[in-house]
């Protein structure tokens, strides 16, 4: 196993012959595997499944100043509609593959009228909150940001680490969801090079930590990213 040749833009092919596989150094929750019976790339994050992510058993590694936007890419996708609940906090977990600045939260919506959300970063192990804030989001379908009013950096320790990123609608019970997962949502665990996420459904009641999953929804949202510079 090792790298072979450069890919598009840089990128660094890593190829895995049947019964080869990587692993993220530390807390090994991240794992790349080699399926010959399939002839895919598989990749298995915070003890999931092994989930196929691609053909031919190599995986392409984009270069380090690349950020994938999940949501961006997503927009326009399927078929997708305002859900109406009680009042909770829903949220998405990832794993940050690289050091970077979360800067905010992005999400797809579809507003009737403006609603404001706050958008909260969570440490996993301790449920702890380090950052948040607040933005009114307008009406219509479209990507939107809500940031941070203090940016929180991710530092090498934090690397293989679970977070979740939440929106709490303060004033009401409207939040953007998918309806289908059939061709709109891709599964999970979803691998963008700078993160992995591993979940679209999480829940917590109120402004509360989101520690529950519940129900069927799914929901576009990912943590925005600035690089780390010196």
């Amino acid at each position: 196993m090792g790298i072979a040749a450069k890919g598009p833009s840089g990128s660094e092919i890593l190829e895995l012959s049947d019964g080869q596989s990587a692993g993220v150094s530390g807390a090994s929750t991240v794992r790349i595997r080699a399926n010959a019976a399939t002839g895919q790339a598989e990749v298995s994050a915070f003890g999931a499944a092994y989930a196929a992510i691609g053909g031919g058993g190599s995986v392409d590694l984009p270069p380090d100043d690349i950020t994938y936007s999940f949501v961006n890419n997503l927009s326009g996708s399927g078929t997708a509609s305002m859900g109406s609940a009680a009042s909770f906090t829903l949220a998405v977990s990832f794993m940050p593959l690289r050091e970077r600045i979360v800067t905010g939260v992005r999400f797809w919506c579809n507003l009737s009228a403006p609603v404001d959300f706050k958008a909260s970063l969570w440490e996993s192990n301790a449920g702890s909150r380090v950052a948040d804030g607040t933005s009114s989001v307008a009406s219509g379908e479209g990507v939107y940001d809500v940031l941070f009013s203090t940016p929180y950096t991710l530092l090498s320790s934090d690397i293989g680490q679970e977070f979740r990123i939440s929106l709490y609608h303060l004033t009401g019970t409207a939040y953007p969801r998918a309806i289908s997962s059939g061709g709109f949502m891709p599964s999970i665990p979803f691998v963008a090079n700078t993160y992995v996420q591993s979940s679209y459904n999480l829940f917590g009641t109120g402004d509360s930590y989101p520690g529950s999953v519940a129900g069927s929804d799914l929901y576009i949202i990912e943590p925005i990213f600035q690089k780390v510079t010196a």
